[in-house]
C-alpha cells in the first residue's frame, strides 16, 4: 500500500525524478550565485509545501481525499489485495505476503526501476474502514506509513477515499526533491487502484 521509495536517479529512473533532480540542481546553483553576491548570507527560508504535502526539514506528510465511483467494499478489496500489487501498482516489481492473520499481515515488497531496486517489509493492519501499512529502516527511508480510509458516499455506488502518507528520507537531497514529484506519484498510485477496481469488478 506504499508509494515506492526512490533509491537513485540513473538512466532507468522515471522521467519525473530526473526532472526533479534537474530542477533541484538549478535551484541550488541559483542560490549559490545569489549568496556569492551578498555577505553575510541571508538565513535560509523554510521550504514551501506542494499541494497536500506538509513541508518540513525531515518528516513529510501527504494527504488526499477523493470521491471514487466504486462501492466501498470493492475498493477496500483492491487495496487489501497486497499479494497482487506487482500486477498493477506502479514501480512494484514483486509483492509477497509472508504472514496473514485476521486483521493483519506482513508482506515483502520489491520496488524500483531499471537497475535500482529496493526491497522492504511492510506491516499491514486491516480494519473495517481503514488499511494502514508501516515500514522502517529501508535503504532510502527511515520510516514510511501509509493509510487508506474508506467512507460511504450518498450514492451507494461511490466511496470517499482518504490517502495519507508519512515518511522520512535518510538523505536531505531526496527529501527536497520529493516535493517536486510526490503529487505525481500519488496521482499515478490512486489511478492504478481505480483501474484495478474496474478490471476486477466491471468485467
Amino acid at each position: 500500500p506504499h508509494p515506492p521509495p526512490t533509491r537513485a536517479a540513473g538512466r532507468g529512473a522515471p522521467a519525473m525524478l530526473r526532472r526533479g533532480l534537474l530542477q533541484h540542481s538549478a535551484t541550488v546553483q541559483r542560490a549559490q550565485r545569489r549568496s556569492a553576491a551578498w555577505w553575510p548570507p541571508a538565513a535560509p527560508s523554510a521550504p514551501s509545501a506542494s499541494r497536500g504535502l506538509a513541508a518540513g526539514a525531515a518528516c513529510k506528510r501527504h494527504f488526499e481525499r477523493r470521491l471514487i465511483r466504486y462501492p466501498m467494499a470493492e475498493l477496500y478489496q483492491v487495496v487489501a489485495d497486497v499479494q497482487h500489487y506487482a500486477e498493477f501498482v506502479p514501480w512494484c516489481n514483486s509483492s509477497t505476503v509472508l504472514l496473514s492473520e485476521p486483521g493483519r499481515m506482513e508482506a515483502e515488497l520489491a520496488v524500483g526501476f531499471g537497475i535500482f531496486q529496493e526491497r522492504y517489509t511492510s506491516l499491514v493492519t486491516l480494519e473495517p474502514t481503514r488499511i494502514v501499512a508501516e515500514s522502517r529502516d529501508t535503504q532510502v527511508l527511515e520510516f514510511l506509513r501509509t493509510e487508506w480510509g474508506f467512507s460511504p458516499a450518498r450514492d451507494p455506488s461511490a466511496t470517499w477515499v482518504t490517502f495519507k502518507v508519512d515518511f522520512k528520507f535518510r538523505s536531505s537531497l531526496y527529501a527536497q526533491v520529493s516535493d517536486l514529484f510526490m503529487q505525481e506519484v500519488v496521482d499515478k498510485m490512486v489511478a492504478a487502484f481505480e483501474r484495478r477496481a474496474k478490471a476486477i469488478h466491471r468485467e
